[in-house]
């Protein structure tokens, strides 16, 4: 497996995950230097993945141990590991790393967004809605996968407590105004906001002819369009900035 690449802002370095060897599904992170040519190994025990660059290039990423995911921290080259959110996955930085936004269960035992000071402190749930499975092999449905406007003051999220598929969903990033953003009876998933917060780029298999394809719409839900309209999926967008 290689996988869950990030970027440093300066384009010089990347992180991903890779299979430790070939006999455990535990992943080390890799950090790959573009100027120097050279990879380094930053982890060596656990099963390490979703790292991710803040600007001052602090490294954020999920260490999963005995079937349970906590967020840790660590400089640059791997030294200072910190655990600063127990029981958390996915985190994501904020425009200006001042804060991380994250899923955790809490006390729903459902997928809920959190965000959290850049070293863990002052948590706070936004999200506080779910859905139990209509199979109780399953886990209970619930909030994800949220991401930041460029300010800093939305974040666009994933929900699937309306009827077990996702939709999108924005709000303010303390957890007010939260706006359903799409109503389909297909998938709705994978969504980024635009540089200047006006659209929001997602992916969705609601067109039954295609697989699925990249729409894009405003930010307050109007205008839904497809961008690529292919036979083979399209899906996971990505804005880059300059």
């Amino acid at each position: 497996y290689l996988g869950s690449a990030d970027w440093t802002l300066d384009d010089s370095k990347i992180i991903y995950s890779r299979n430790r060897n070939e006999s455990t599904d535990d992943k080390d992170l890799i950090l790959y230097d573009f100027i120097a040519n050279k990879k380094i190994t930053l982890t060596d025990s656990g099963n390490n993945y979703s790292a991710k660059f803040s600007p001052d290039n602090t490294i954020v990423y999920c260490q999963e141990v005995n079937m349970s995911s906590n967020i840790y921290l660590m400089n640059l080259d791997g030294s200072n590991k910190q655990l600063i959110i127990p029981n958390a996955g996915n985190p994501v930085w904020s425009p200006g790393g001042k804060r991380i936004a994250y899923i955790s269960s809490g006390d729903l035992k459902s997928p809920q967004i959190f965000i959290a000071c850049s070293d863990g402190r002052n948590c706070k749930q936004l999200t506080k809605t779910y859905l139990p499975c209509w199979d109780s092999g399953f886990p209970t449905f619930g909030n994800y996968n949220p991401q930041w406007s460029l300010d800093g003051g939305k974040i666009v999220y994933q929900s699937d407590v309306n009827d077990g598929l996702p939709e999108i969903y924005i709000m303010n990033s303390d957890g007010s105004n939260q706006v359903r953003l799409t109503n389909t009876d297909r998938r709705n998933e994978d969504p980024v906001i635009s540089s200047d917060g006006e659209y929001i780029i997602f992916s969705s298999n609601r067109d039954l002819s295609y697989n699925f394809d990249i729409f894009i719409m405003g930010n307050d839900g109007k205008n839904q369009n497809p961008l690529s309209k292919y036979a083979g999926d399209d899906s996971f967008p990505v804005i880059v900035t300059k």
